[in-house]
């Protein structure tokens, strides 16, 4: 396990425990209301950095889908099973889901990317198209510059959390396609702008399509790598 993997895990349990209390309507609305203006029908979800859970129950009874949700630490996980039994919950990271390819209609990714190290950010991103077969939801700081901030419940200022909006990576990705999108801000301004989205996932051969031309005998051969 790397360092920042055990911190990350050790803190998703503290973390958990900490805002049990907190309240989760604003933020389960957010995710309800940006699926309802994008028209998704899905039955199963997925939310990667479920917590205790909350969100991941609004989703589920606001839409009648099944919900499986995932956390780093083993803590966290058993807090979540608690509250909501008929959930499935899960030990895992978001650059390592631990699913097959397309086993959900939907995954939520709502206040967790910018937690994950630029190394496998884009493996991450990856990852929630990887294990959805038609939607993703991200949850993110979305500011005009990026920055970086020292996580505050860290040991040390070497762990930081990472403020850039991952629209053009998705984007890039070229088999998700932006369907809606809703922007905050604060009284912090700029500084603390958040998006929530909702992507498509575009089939690969659709987005991709298989291209052939004549080799050198005059016969069809692949596209050449030029």
């Amino acid at each position: 396990m790397r360092r920042t993997d055990a911190f990350w895990t050790r803190e998703s349990n503290e973390y958990t425990t900490r805002n049990l209390e907190a309240s989760r309507e604003v933020s389960s609305a957010a995710i309800c209301d940006i699926l309802k203006l994008g028209g998704a029908e899905f039955k199963t979800a997925l939310q990667i950095g479920s917590a205790g859970g909350d969100e991941l129950a609004a989703v589920v009874e606001r839409f009648g889908c099944t919900g499986t949700g995932i956390e780093p630490g083993a803590e966290a996980i058993a807090i979540a099973r608690q509250r909501y039994p008929d959930l499935h919950f899960h030990q895992g990271f978001a650059q390592d889901l631990p699913f097959d390819d397309s086993s959900f209609d939907l995954v939520i990714a709502t206040g967790v990317l910018y937690w994950v190290d630029r190394q496998h950010i884009y493996h991450a991103i990856g990852e929630t198209l990887r294990v959805a077969s038609k939607y993703v939801v991200v949850a993110e700081f979305a500011p005009v510059a990026p920055y970086s901030t020292p996580y505050r419940n860290a040991p040390t200022s070497e762990t930081r959390t990472w403020k850039r909006p991952t629209r053009d990576a998705y984007l890039a990705m070229g088999h998700a396609r932006l369907i809606a999108q809703a922007t905050h801000f604060d009284d912090a301004g700029d500084w603390d702008r958040r998006t929530i989205s909702l992507y498509a996932k575009v089939p690969l051969d659709e987005a991709y399509p298989l291209r052939v031309q004549p080799g050198p005998d005059g016969k069809t051969g692949p596209a050449s790598a030029s």
